[in-house]
C-alpha cells in the first residue's frame, strides 16, 4: 500500500486540507463542507490555522444535519508482522463538523455524535500504513482491500471513489479493521521467531450482543470473525511465514432474541428457509475450502432450538464440503478440564482434518507460497 507514515491537517475556508508530512508536493486532499473529497493545490488555499499532524483518516460520515471528518490522531504500535511492517492500533481521534457553523446542531444530530464518539472510543481499530490487515498473509500479493473486513469502507466510500480518478487520492484511504491485532518478537533455541494474532470483524450484520442474531438473506450471518495465527522463523536469506486461519460467527439460520425485562430474552427460530444458509457457506466454502462446522451451543434448555435448527439446515444442505460436529463444551470441559478439548480435535481428525494443512511462505527477495490451507474451522456458540 505504501501510505505516508503520517499526514498534517488544516482548516481551511469552507472544509479541511490534508497533506502527508513529508513531501515535495503541492498537491493535497481538499474536504470540503458537502463531505465530498478532491485533489487540489495546497498553495492556493487559505489556511485557518496552522497544520497539525495526524496518523490517519478514518473517513468521512453524514449523520442527521452535518457532514464529519473523521481522523485518527494518535496511535500506538503493537508489533512488527515481518521485515519493517508495523502494525498500530487507533488511541485517539476527532471528530471535525464540515458543515458551515451557520447551520444549527439539533438534538438528534448532538445524539448521533455522541453514539459516533461512544463507538469510536470502545473499538479496537487496528491499522498499517505498508501491510494490509483486512486481508490474510496469503493475500497480500493480491490487489485491493477485502471490503467485507475493511471496518472504516462506508466511511471511505467517497475516497474510494476518488482515487479511481485520481491516484494521488489514495495517499488518503487508510483501511482499517475493528477485531484484535498482537506481534510479539522472541527466539525459541536462539532462533529469532515472531508470532501474530490478528482477528478481522466482518462489517456486514455488526451489531452488540442479544441485537444481532442469526443471519440475512443475504448469507451474511451476526458478528462474523476470521482469525489468523502466524508463525515467522528469521533466517538469514528471509522469513518463513506459517499462516492458520480460522471463523467464528452466529449460527447461519434464522433466529433472534426478544430483549425484555428477564435474565434471558426469549428465543425466536425464524421460518426454515434454507437459502441464506445455502449463501453463507457458498460463500465461505469458496473463500476457505472445506468447512468444519464445531457447535459450541447445550444441547438441552434454551439454546436447544437453535441447535436443532442448525442441525437441519446441515442436513437439508447435503454438501460434502461442509462437515458438522456437536461438541458440549460445558459438559465435556468442566470443572476447568480444558484437557478434554483434545475430544474434539479427534473427532475433527476422523471427519478428515489435518493438522499439517495450514499456508506456509518463504519472503526473500521473492513471495514464494509453498503450500495453501484448503479448508477453516468454524465455531459459534450462543453467548457471541
Amino acid at each position: 500500500m505504501g501510505l505516508p507514515q503520517s499526514l498534517e491537517i488544516a482548516k481551511a475556508e469552507d472544509g479541511y486540507i490534508v497533506k502527508p508530512t513529508v513531501t515535495d508536493s503541492s498537491k493535497a486532499l481538499f474536504i470540503s463542507s458537502t463531505g465530498q473529497p478532491d485533489i487540489v493545490d495546497a498553495e492556493k488555499l487559505s489556511l485557518l490555522n496552522s497544520f497539525k499532524r495526524i496518523s490517519g483518516i478514518v473517513g468521512v460520515i453524514h449523520l442527521h444535519i452535518h457532514h464529519y471528518l473523521i481522523t485518527i490522531d494518535s496511535a500506538s504500535e503493537v508489533g512488527t508482522i515481518y521485515g519493517d511492517k508495523k502494525v498500530y492500533k487507533i488511541t485517539d481521534f476527532s471528530i471535525l463538523r464540515l458543515s458551515s457553523k451557520k447551520f444549527p446542531v439539533d438534538e438528534d444530530e448532538t445524539k448521533y455524535v455522541e453514539l459516533l464518539r461512544a463507538h469510536l472510543k470502545n473499538a479496537t481499530l487496528f491499522f498499517s500504513y505498508d501491510y494490509d490487515l483486512t486481508k490474510s498473509f496469503g493475500k497480500q500479493t493480491i490487489p485491493g482491500v477485502d471490503s467485507e473486513f475493511m471496518w472504516n469502507y462506508f466511511a471511505s466510500q467517497s475516497l474510494i471513489e476518488l482515487a479511481t480518478k485520481n491516484t494521488y487520492a489514495s495517499n488518503f484511504v487508510l483501511p482499517l479493521i475493528y477485531g484484535y491485532a498482537k506481534f510479539v518478537r522472541t527466539s525459541i533455541n536462539l532462533k529469532p521467531i515472531t508470532f501474530g494474532l490478528i482477528t478481522r470483524r466482518s462489517r456486514f450484520r455488526a451489531g452488540t450482543r442479544y441485537f444481532r442474531r442469526g443471519i440475512d438473506k443475504d448469507g451474511n450471518v451476526a458478528n462474523y470473525n476470521e482469525t489468523e495465527q502466524l508463525l515467522v522463523v528469521h533466517t538469514p536469506e528471509g522469513d518463513k511465514v506459517s499462516s492458520y486461519l480460522q471463523t467464528r460467527g452466529s449460527v447461519p439460520v434464522y433466529w433472534a432474541e426478544m430483549n425484555n425485562l428477564k435474565y434471558k430474552p426469549s428465543l425466536l427460530i425464524g421460518p426454515t428457509d434454507y437459502s441464506a444458509t445455502k449463501k453463507h457457506f457458498e460463500k465461505t466454502v469458496q473463500k476457505y475450502g472445506v468447512n468444519y462446522l464445531v457447535n459450541l451451543v447445550n444441547q438441552s434448555g434454551y439454546e436447544k432450538p437453535v441447535k436443532l435448527s442448525y442441525e437441519n439446515a446441515v442436513t437439508a444442505l447435503n454438501d460434502p464440503n461442509i462437515k458438522y460436529t456437536y461438541f458440549d463444551f460445558h459438559h465435556e470441559c468442566r470443572k476447568m478440564r480444558w484437557d478434554r478439548v483434545k475430544l474434539l480435535l479427534e473427532h475433527l481428525s476422523g471427519l478428515g482434518l489435518s493438522r499439517n494443512d495450514y499456508s506456509s511462505f518463504f519472503v526473500g527477495e521473492k513471495f514464494v507460497p509453498e503450500k495453501v490451507q484448503k479448508h477453516t474451522v468454524r465455531t459459534n456458540s450462543i453467548r457471541r
